[in-house]
């Protein structure tokens, strides 16, 4: 019994430095500098929309409440504050931007590294389902959504589970890496799907 104990912890120590010592096939490298201008803008945005929008309409119940307040153009004014629930609503379509880091693809998995993070998010090939929206953008999603699953649930898995990947040439340190990177996902991801428009 011993024995058993003692060669599994020595084929797990084995299996843990192969892990180590393994290399990725190909390393996306996006720009911190855009992706930190992009974190900036979307927390202005949302602080703006509360504090500047939505609270002064909600405090007063007059839309010319709205920041600046000696504007006195109403109509505008109406039109902020919708745009303004609606911005919070479509916040959690930001979510995966915000795991960006450096993604590591390997012979069976991705590995993303974010940059505000330190935890390290793992999607194995024959799980994921991913979306080539153009040439601009990819989505990756954990491919397990059953049709039990509440509207909830699935938004978890697209928003909360799920990360993007820029692809435009300005966005990357290694553009060239892009359709080695395509080229992988195509062949590996359980399901790949291309959208030329969204």
């Amino acid at each position: 019994m011993g024995n058993r104990n003692m060669n599994e912890k020595n084929n797990n120590m084995q299996f843990d430095s192969e892990l180590l010592n393994e290399r990725p096939l190909v390393t996306l490298i996006p720009k911190k500098n855009l992706h930190w201008l992009g974190a900036i803008l979307v927390v202005s945005i949302t602080l703006f929309n509360i504090f500047a929008v939505i609270i002064p309409v909600l405090k007063s119940g007059d839309y010319s409440s709205v920041w600046p307040v000696s504007d006195k153009r109403t109509g505008v004014k109406t039109i902020l504050f919708y745009m303004a629930w609606g911005w919070l609503f479509y916040l959690p379509a930001c979510l995966p931007a915000f795991r960006k880091g450096l993604f590591c693809f390997y012979e069976n998995r991705l590995e993303v590294k974010p940059f505000f993070v330190k935890k390290i998010r793992t999607f194995y090939y024959k799980e994921m389902s991913v979306t080539l929206h153009g040439n601009y953008r990819m989505t990756i999603n954990k491919h397990n959504v059953k049709r039990h699953m509440t509207l909830l649930q699935r938004l978890k898995n697209k928003y909360w589970d799920g990360v993007a990947i820029g692809l435009l040439h300005h966005g990357l340190k290694n553009h060239e890496d892009v359709e080695t990177v395509i080229s992988i996902l195509k062949d590996k991801a359980a399901t790949f799907n291309v959208k030329t428009l969204s």
